[in-house]
């Protein structure tokens, strides 16, 4: 199948909208999430469970989109150039912000300056605020990544690689999910424990598998079985995610989780859906500077974006979710863009923060 490219840059199209998909739905996912408090089973609740549910996929993708680039064994790059490149980018960058978001959270707090204010000042800024997880995930993965690029030399080491992840952190860890025995559950939770796989475990599977189905088409039937399942996933994630809050008496997320294996089966299927829709489209010029602006501006947005719906107490129950959602949505990607333009026009800085 043939891939387009945007302008001169080696970055596929598809692979571009689906960042700039996956930080909007990243936008959705905690402006939804500010209405999970309402009572189980309420229309909010309802409302706000299917948007946050369906979006989750938005940082398996996003990791998908960084293997499919950095462990394609074409694309020469160097120890010293994924450390002072990419790893050096996202320490600088994680230090501006965690510093801004650790004085934003300390001055809400309205504590006395005094030592209690300044331990948890210096504790906000090395744990970093909620959304910045990611960085230290993504750290890691770069650090792996000279490894597993020996791995995806080889298309059968790839699968082969893919299918241990599969098993380990699909299938054995979430059998007790939808078993009826508490046995099995045992069991289940036994072998894992005792095989401790912990490497084709967490984000691994989705870094691999974004240049597996980047450099490769599964077959028809799979390629079939794939989009079925990952529409069936789309359904079940709030659906069971209902189920098992109403079970609990509270809240429960378990579909939510990465390492569900509905999460996984609608990434994959958002992946190759773009890969298949949009690689033989013929964009203009015009559009392809649009879409070259906002996947590049992806990450900054990522980085500002939880200071508007969290610093300054955004909720969508404000009004009805199934609109508040979506215009409060496209209100924070906005505000965000705009100010990551401006902050990309700072000479120097720029390369460091955004």
């Amino acid at each position: 199948m043939a891939e387009r490219k945007i302008g001169s840059s080696e970055r596929l199209v598809y692979l571009d909208l689906l960042r700039i998909m996956s930080v909007v739905c990243m936008v959705a996912l905690h402006v939804s999430g500010t209405g999970m408090q309402a009572p189980i089973g309420s229309f909010d609740w309802h409302v706000c469970n299917i948007y946050d549910g369906i979006t989750h996929f938005c940082v398996p993708v996003f990791v998908m989109i960084s293997g499919a680039f950095l462990l394609d064994p074409a694309r020469g790059y160097s120890l010293k150039k994924l450390y002072t490149v990419k790893i050096f980018r996202i320490i600088t960058a994680f230090a501006f912000w965690s510093v801004l978001y650790a004085a934003i959270t300390v001055l809400k707090s309205n504590k006395p300056f005094g030592r209690t204010m300044v331990l948890d000042f210096a504790t906000n800024v090395l744990k970093g605020h909620f959304h910045l997880w990611f960085m230290f995930m993504i750290v890691g993965l770069y650090m792996l990544t000279p490894l597993l690029r020996k791995f995806t030399q080889d298309k059968k080491m790839t699968e082969y690689f893919l299918i241990l992840c599969v098993v380990f952190m699909f299938v054995i860890p979430n059998i007790s999910l939808y078993s009826l025995s508490n046995r099995i559950d045992t069991v289940a939770s036994y072998i894992n424990e005792k095989f401790n796989m912990d490497f084709v475990f967490g984000y691994t599977f989705y870094y691999v598998a974004g240049y597996y189905f980047k450099q490769y088409n599964p077959g028809k039937l799979l390629k079939i079985a794939i989009y079925v399942l990952g529409v069936a996933s789309a359904v079940l994630i709030p659906a069971g995610t209902y189920f098992y809050s109403l079970e609990a008496g509270k809240n429960q997320f378990i579909l939510y989780a990465f390492q569900s294996p509905l999460i996984g089966l609608l990434s994959v299927a958002l992946f190759l859906a773009f890969k298949d829709i949009f690689s033989s489209v013929k964009f203009g010029q015009r559009s392809l500077k649009v879409i070259s602006f906002l996947s590049a501006t992806s990450f900054g947005v990522y980085l500002v974006h939880a200071a508007f719906v969290n610093m300054f107490d955004i909720t969508c129950r404000t009004f009805n979710p199934v609109v508040s959602i979506p215009v409060l949505t496209a209100a924070v990607y906005a505000v965000s863009l705009v100010v990551i333009s401006l902050v990309r026009k700072i000479p120097v800085v720029n390369k460091y923060i955004v």
